[in-house]
């Protein structure tokens, strides 16, 4: 008996230890969360509210965890409830952009969103105190105004947007400043890639948006295949004088109506308390319009809602009833219809102050309101998108022809084109922009008769899903998606809907859109080249018959194609890992993240873990100390080439192997080249993340260094050498540091020499290889969708063999610089000029604070170089931003300004920090800043590369992983005592040094 009973306790134990089990495995992971905090039951009932009828709710949908809900008065409010991150964003979006303007005042939609955002205005103040800012991006068709917020002040932060929107007020002085600003900026270009990006719902693959000049070549083409309307108007101070206060105040009446506004709040909100506030916070808005009814959907994007819970119904059953008469809205009198078709090739070109040529081909194709936006999507990405797609593959890794190759589908409604960008290769004097585009046309031509494999299809669709998930990645990215999604296509379909479309594409479809699209009569083309470059000859009749002389078949209907059996011999695709459900991934979104874990094995790499479930996606960053530390004059920028050269192969694969299995699993490959230290950054689909990150630890221990392989790194390199010679701001910061730390690694250009990297060879990268990467252990951190330790054991533990390891690098400590300026001219239109200081080091984490605090002070819209530099006239930009080294730290101010002004707008800089230095901020004034800086961090460590090299810092340099986890929480405390002993110990005018790139004449011209 006592057997019989011993036996069922043992068995019950075993049962109820069996139960539990999964729950603590759910805890540890960070699963099981409540979405929101549950209620005590000792807490009052929350008062009634009372909706305006105006604003009342008419129709409502809900997909996952985001809701729809249309008002009365025609508003529509999107909202996308997470809880992985203490903030909210908020996207108030007006479908009025540069399309709607009047041919008599071109850029009065410019003036009317830098009315709304005139730091002078008191919700912007407001704004700064809770700890945001307002921005504004306006494109061809919408005007968006966006703000980020710590979750508890959603409410302040809402009502602040709404005060501004709804309570215009035009003062002629103003306009009149902000007019002047506007074209000043323009001719820097430097809201321009801002307002393309924004336009066109996407960031640029590639990262066009390091170059103002790439900007400028975009615009121009542009305005080139769209004459008669262009998406990019140029602004004129002289048209811009003549737009008088009435003009725009009927802009604003006519646009900024209840009809064209959706508005989007994703992240940590309670929805049914924020739609509440925006229903009475809008009921107002355009109180005389009549109303709306719901806009048109397009059948092919449409959401695929579903009903409306019971709970969700019940809320606003007293709001869906009897939703009145509707009438839909008449078409804007200033709309005019779009260019979408051209008879014959269109041909521009201009000369600059340039190192690195550009050339920029595009072409007219359907926009998102078509059926064929999806193919055109895959045919964007199998043309030239990723290092593994065609034109990649032929003119940068084949043919060396071009160091860099992009593309990207610029969807806009009736506007829309597929746009690609050439870095020609070789010496930009030299004739390489002919080969460049003859091998350019070439693999057009190919695309156009040959149906690609299924190899590239599934590359082209794993890395579009990759960068629709980095699109959404933050609330802040989210809101923007879910606003332009509603407004190009009115619904709210998400990454679902984008996978299963983009899925749907085949092989056959993207033949028959290249042939139809990728012809001669439908290609604008503009060069834009050095100054010192052979003079070009060509208009579009020349340049045509050029074109057909290298693609003689361009200019000929193209029959479809059926496409190819399965080669049975070709590498079989790599195996993909389970995805998650659509149901699974919503419940997972609203996850609380695990605070950061050290996983460091005993005789492996260091390794840290943040376990983060809210998007598909996990980042690990593969690094190790010295790089451009340990370089010198002679080997300035070994470390990046070494880099470079490992990703083109192992011993094993190819270059081309790896990038083709990399793409085809939803991977991407970044180089991380800090002063203090260097490797990889590995982000991937989470559900790949074990083979991905397989091929990233073979190309580290064994890399073959192939003498070919070193020189399509080489020309890469050198492409991103001359690049940064062309940005008149990274040229400043680069003569900076060499007068603040002169003869040391941290003064030396941070990608290297052009002269030194031509003469590197194989085998000394070997042996830089072999002295850096296998005499240490990487750093290894991971941040995102993983599960816990799962990575490190499997894939790291055991991975990195080393013989010898250094326990210490050699690192020589700038002394303290003498006061100098590094100056450069350049036949540019506007100065840029970087002043900089000594500033604390890494280690110094409360200086380090300090400074992010005094960075929000100075910075952004009401701050105080917004007030007395930009707003005043003196400058174009200004910004202060500290950088921490191991060794050293940097406090700079940037500006850009006309010649004329640069003495004033130095000197009126130098008066600011001088403030600093000698009072401090005053306690509000300290107060909002650290608000400020609080919530920008939060919104940045929303990204997991920023957080993973976040963390690196920390490690490196000495301080805990964890201190970034809680340094938002540090920012909001810092004292004004704080502040001013960390303002006078580093800001002394007197020991100030300067990197100027100043302009000597004008040379780029203004679009026509």
């Amino acid at each position: 008996m006592r057997r019989s009973t011993n036996s069922i306790v043992l068995f019950l134990v075993i049962v109820l230890t069996a139960a539990m089990l999964p729950e603590l495995a759910r805890s540890q992971s960070g699963r099981g969360r409540p979405k929101v905090p549950t209620p005590s039951p000792g807490a009052p009932q929350p008062q009634p509210v009372t909706i305006p009828a105006s604003a009342s709710v008419v129709k409502q949908e809900q997909v996952g965890n985001v809701s729809r809900f249309l008002l009365r008065n025609g508003i529509t409010v999107i909202i996308s409830e997470q809880h992985s991150a203490p903030i909210a964003a908020s996207v108030a979006c007006f479908k009025a952009g540069t399309r709607h303007e009047p041919e008599t005042a071109p850029g009065i939609a410019r003036l009317v969103g830098r009315t709304i955002t005139s730091a002078g205005r008191g919700p912007i103040v407001e704004l700064r105190s809770i700890g945001s800012t307002l921005r504004c991006d306006l494109s061809f068709e919408t005007s968006t105004y966006s703000l980020v917020t710590p979750s508890g002040k959603i409410k302040e932060a809402l009502a602040a947007q709404a005060d501004l929107l709804q309570n215009f007020v035009v003062d002629a002085n103003q306009l009149r400043r902000d007019a002047t600003r506007l074209v000043e900026e323009e001719k820097w270009n430097s809201a321009l890639w801002s307002d393309l990006s924004e336009s066109f719902g996407q960031e640029p693959a590639g990262g066009l948006r390091d170059s103002t000049k790439s900007a400028y070549s975009l615009a121009r083409l542009l305005n080139i295949a769209s004459p008669g309307n262009a998406m990019v108007k140029p602004l004129n101070i002289e048209k811009l004088a003549l737009i008088t206060d009435d003009q725009v105040e009927a802009f604003y009446r006519a646009h900024y109506r209840p009809d064209k506004l959706i508005i989007a709040v994703a992240g940590d909100v309670v929805p049914f308390t924020t739609l509440v506030q925006i229903q009475q916070l809008y009921a107002g808005l355009g109180a005389q319009a009549q109303p709306i009814s719901e806009p048109a959907r397009n059948p092919d994007r449409s959401a695929k809602g579903s009903p409306p819970t019971a709970s969700t119904a019940g809320r606003h059953a007293d709001q869906t009833n009897a939703p009145g008469p509707v009438q839909p809205s008449a078409p804007s009198p200033t709309s005019r219809p779009t260019e979408t078709e051209q008879p014959t090739l269109r041909y521009g070109e201009d000369r600059g102050d340039l190192n690195q040529s550009i050339v920029s081909i595009g072409y007219h194709v359907p926009g998102p309101e078509s059926k064929e936006w999806a193919v055109i999507e895959v045919l964007s990405a199998v043309a030239g998108v990723g290092r593994a797609s065609r034109l990649h593959s032929s003119m940068v890794d084949g043919q060396m022809a071009a160091s860099r190759v992009d593309s990207i589908y610029l969807s806009q409604t009736n506007a829309a084109m597929l746009v690609f960008q050439i870095r020609p290769a070789g010496d930009p004097s030299g004739a390489s922009i002919d080969k460049a585009e003859s091998s350019f046309f070439r693999e057009i031509e190919r695309l156009r008769h040959e149906v690609p494999s299924e190899a590239e299809m599934l590359r082209a669709k794993a890395l579009l899903e990759k960068r629709f998930i980095d699109r959404t990645e933050s609330y802040a990215g989210r809101a923007r998606q879910l606003a332009r999604s509603e407004a190009m296509l009115g619904g709210i379909g998400g990454a679902p809907d984008y996978r299963a479309a983009i899925g749907a594409v085949k092989a056959e479809d993207l033949q028959r859109a290249a042939g139809k699209y990728f012809v001669l009569f439908n290609t604008s083309v503009h060069e834009y080249e050095s100054l010192i470059a052979p003079p070009r000859t060509f208009d579009a009749g020349s340049f045509s018959a050029t074109v057909l002389a290298w693609a003689p078949e361009i200019a000929r209907p193209v029959a479809a194609v059926s496409a190819p059996a399965s080669d049975p011999s070709s590498v079989p695709a790599p195996q993909r890992g389970v995805e998650r459900s659509a149901q699974q991934q919503a419940d997972m979104e609203s996850i609380q993240p695990l605070p950061v874990k050290d996983f460091s094995t005993l005789n492996g790499p260091r390794a840290f873990v943040r376990e983060d479930r809210s998007v598909p996606k996990v980042t690990v960053a593969l690094l190790f100390q010295g790089g451009r530390l340990v370089e010198s004059e002679t080997t300035s920028g070994t470390t990046e080439l070494m880099l470079r050269s490992m990703l083109y192969g192992t011993t094993r694969r190819t270059g081309q192997q790896l990038a083709q299995e990399w793409e085809q699993l939803g991977a991407e490959i970044a180089l991380v080249v800090e002063p203090d230290f260097f490797g990889f950054m590995l982000s991937a689909q989470s559900r790949n993340a074990e083979h991905t990150l397989k091929l990233l630890r073979d190309c580290i221990e064994d890399p073959a260094f192939r003498d070919d392989d070193v020189q399509r790194a080489r020309i890469a390199q050198i492409g991103v050498i001359r690049d940064s010679r062309d940005s008149s701001l990274a040229q400043a910061r680069e003569l900076l540091t060499r007068a603040l730390y002169p003869g040391t690694p941290y003064g030396l250009p941070p990608h290297g020499r052009e002269e030194l990297a031509v003469k590197l060879t194989s085998e000394q990268l070997r042996e830089w290889h072999s002295r850096l990467v296998k005499r240490q252990l990487p750093l290894a951190i991971i941040v995102g969708d993983t599960n816990g330790s799962a990575l490190v054991s499997s894939q790291l533990a055991e991975a990195f063999r080393r013989r010898e390891l250094d326990t210490a690098l050699p690192v020589r400590v700038p002394g303290a610089p003498r006061p100098t300026e590094q100056i450069e001219s350049r036949r540019t239109e506007q100065t840029a000029a970087a002043i900089g200081f000594v500033g604390p080091k890494a280690a110094d984490g409360a200086g380090q604070d300090a400074v992010r605090v005094m960075e929000a002070a100075m910075n952004h819209a009401g701050g105080r170089l917004d007030r007395e530099l930009m707003d005043k006239g003196l400058a174009v930009m200004a910004s202060l931003e500290g950088d921490s080294l191991f060794a050293a730290g940097t406090i700079s101010a940037e500006i850009v300004t006309s010649p004329g002004d640069e003495q004033r707008a130095r000197n009126a800089l130098l008066v600011e920090l001088e403030k600093l230095s000698k009072n401090g901020l005053s306690p509000d004034e300290a107060a909002a800043a650290g608000a400020l800086a609080a919530g920008t961090k939060l919104d940045a460590l929303q990204s997991q590369g920023r957080r993973a090299l976040e963390y690196a810092r920390a490690v490196i340099a000495q301080q805990k992983a964890s201190d970034v986890d809680s340094s938002a929480e540090r920012l909001s405390k810092v004292a004004t005592d704080d502040i001013k002993r960390v303002a006078a110990v580093y800001l002394k005018p007197t020991s100030s040094s300067a990197g100027i790139v100043r302009a000597s004449r004008p040379t780029q011209p203004q679009p026509k």
